[in-house]
């Protein structure tokens, strides 16, 4: 269709597009100045992000679609059949019907050669996710706009939906090819699409097929290798990394991506020392030394990377990302006083301000200062935190003595994140235990099986609470239905074999449950110590003492000191008994079980 009649189309496209209540946002006005046209509006069904203005995403396919200021021309008239497709497509996207919205936009958009009415196509298409007609609309658009890299961006997603790589590489290539002489920014955004790709066989033929395309250029050899990494092809990743590093040698970021390959590939040594040496040779390079500090966490050499990045903070005091690895290294350590200095720095930075407040807050509540822990708690606006944030300040609330508000404010939480609704019931189950509101927890838990039956995370709480009232058959038969759904759940089999073990005479039966989460687990101290504990009540004391001194030497915890204290001291070796029990209540002096063995067995 002639330019000439475009205004008039996205006019009425306009009038009858979708305001705030709408599935779809609206298209720019058409009397809107050239340099300034409207954002579309944010679409409260799906949420699209609103970019800068002309520009709208779909969070959904992580698509972005720009709608260019539409020229002022003089309109002519429109066939019918153009006005009727036109506004059926919007009022039936009004409406919520989706395919028939896209049904008569294409159709529109294939009569009239029209950019503004290919791009809407598309737009209401993907958000249908009706690849096939988007990826119609999207050729079309390219057709009539053969320079958009928008949608040729757009067409190479789709094609790779359907697995068709020759055409998306084909299309992505194009971009790249314009990108001028600089093309890693092109193939960096490229990159993070082909990272994002659900279809990874698909995402990593594109960036194969790109790098046949380009071949001698660096950034396809890096696309290559990012993408490989995210598929989980460490070999081919590593190789072309290998093969960029090649091509530049003072790359930092490719050589700080190829050390952590070296890292995840089990080649630590490897990694670390190429790290170490390139910033040798380059030492005010803060990208190489950061990258070098968090390949240490990743390493689990704590001391060293605590080191490293107290060097990189002695150089730049503000470094963000340095202050929130200090804080957490010092909370590892038991530092909550040097920790709490660093996210308050961090925050004071204005970065990362919701993970800092969240570890504000536990370290306010680890030293008691909860009133302090609820106002960092509740500043916790977003990110990973937000929600652990608040379940954090409804437990404090009830330290505080305000029960009944930490369970509301619990609820409240639950009738808006319906989705957390399992681990919402489990917090205020604990709540109200920790009251010492017995039947109250009983209660939430059984609302929450109620409206969640067989959650086995529920069930397991629950059988271990009736436990805690003195009801073994609740437990027996909570963790029953639990193994009856998940016949390899060590846990619920240790659990139970335990129980059995140890208040009753049905010892033969708890051995066979015990052997059971034994198989599965044979590492796991708390298996190891129930194994122990059953051999105990069957007499066989050798091997009891063989399994509690090993789930001793594999953790520390006063139920096992007990449990060993116990053994030997019926084997006559008092005062080795004695000895293991004192040095348990050093670390845990008010433990239940330890002062009850020792006061039985040592009067």
């Amino acid at each position: 269709m002639p330019k000439s009649l475009r205004p008039l189309i996205t006019l009425l496209v306009s009038v009858f597009a979708l305001t705030q209540n709408a599935c779809v946002s609206s298209a720019p006005r058409a009397d809107a100045p050239p340099a300034q046209a409207e954002s579309p509006a944010a679409d409260p069904a799906t949420g699209p992000a609103t970019g800068p203005a002309g520009t709208t995403a779909d969070k959904n396919d992580g698509l972005s679609i720009t709608v260019p200021p539409e020229p002022v021309a003089e309109p002519r008239a429109l066939s019918p059949e153009l006005v009727f497709d036109v506004l059926v497509g919007e009022i039936a996207g009004q409406r919520g019907d989706l395919p028939l919205a896209v049904a008569h936009l294409l159709r529109a958009s294939q009569e009239s050669g029209d950019v503004s009415l290919a791009q809407r196509a598309t737009r209401i298409a993907l958000l249908a996710h009706d690849y096939g007609a988007a990826l119609q609309a999207a050729e079309q658009w390219i057709e009539v706009e053969p320079d958009s890299e928008e949608a040729m961006r757009t067409a190479s997603i789709l094609y790779l939906r359907t697995g068709n790589v020759r055409r998306a590489a084909g299309h992505l290539g194009d971009v790249i090819a314009r990108s001028g002489i600089d093309s890693g920014p092109v193939f960096d955004t490229v990159t993070v699409q082909l990272i994002r790709e659900p279809n990874k066989p698909a995402a990593l033929g594109v960036a194969e097929a790109l790098l046949e395309r380009f071949p001698e250029d660096s950034n396809a050899m890096f696309c290559v290798s990012r993408v490989a990494f995210t598929v989980g092809d460490r070999g081919r990743a590593i190789t072309a990394a290998e093969q960029a590093l090649a091509k530049r040698p003072d790359w930092a970021r490719v050589r700080a991506f190829l050390s952590r390959l070296y890292v995840a590939d089990g080649r630590v040594d490897e990694g670390l020392t190429a790290l170490k040496t390139a910033i040798e040779h380059d030492q005010a390079n803060a990208e190489l030394r950061q990258a070098y500090a968090r390949l240490l966490l990743e390493a689990r050499r704590f001391d060293e990377a605590r080191a490293e990045f107290q060097a990189i903070l002695d150089r730049n005091p503000d470094d963000a990302d340095s202050h929130y690895a200090m804080g957490l290294l010092e909370l590892d350590a038991d530092n909550p006083d040097a920790a709490e200095m660093h996210f308050m720095r961090l925050y004071e930075l204005g970065e990362r301000s919701n993970d800092a407040s969240y570890y504000l807050g536990t370290i306010a509540e680890k030293k008691g200062q909860l009133q302090r822990a609820i106002r960092w708690y509740s500043g916790v606006r977003g990110g990973d935190y937000r929600i652990e944030a608040q379940i954090r300040e409804a437990r404090v609330l009830a330290m505080r003595g305000h029960v009944d508000a930490a369970v509301a404010r619990l609820a409240t939480i639950r009738r808006v994140e319906p989705e957390l609704a399992v681990r919402l019931f489990m917090s205020e189950a604990e709540i109200l235990r920790d009251a010492n509101r017995m039947e109250d927890a009983m209660a939430s838990y059984d609302s929450g099986l109620a409206e969640h039956p067989d959650d086995p995370d529920l069930l397991y709480a629950r059988a271990l609470h009736g436990e805690r009232m003195g009801r073994i058959d609740w437990l027996e038969r909570d963790l029953r239905r639990l193994i009856e759904i998940e016949p390899e759940n060590a846990h619920a089999l240790n659990a139970l074999g335990y129980t059995l073990a140890d208040t009753t005479d049905r010892y033969a039966e708890a051995l066979s449950l015990i052997e059971r989460a034994y198989k599965l687990l044979p590492d796991d101290h708390a298996v190891i110590d129930s194994m122990g504990w059953v051999q105990y009540r069957l007499g066989n004391l050798g091997a009891a003492l063989e399994y509690l001194q090993r789930a001793a030497g594999l953790r520390k915890d006063a139920e096992i000191a007990a449990h060993l204290g116990e053994v030997l001291w019926a084997l006559g070796r008092h005062d080795e008994a004695r000895e293991v029990w004192r040095k348990a209540l050093e670390d845990e002096p008010e433990s239940d079980v330890l002062i009850e063995t020792r006061k039985r067995l040592d009067n």
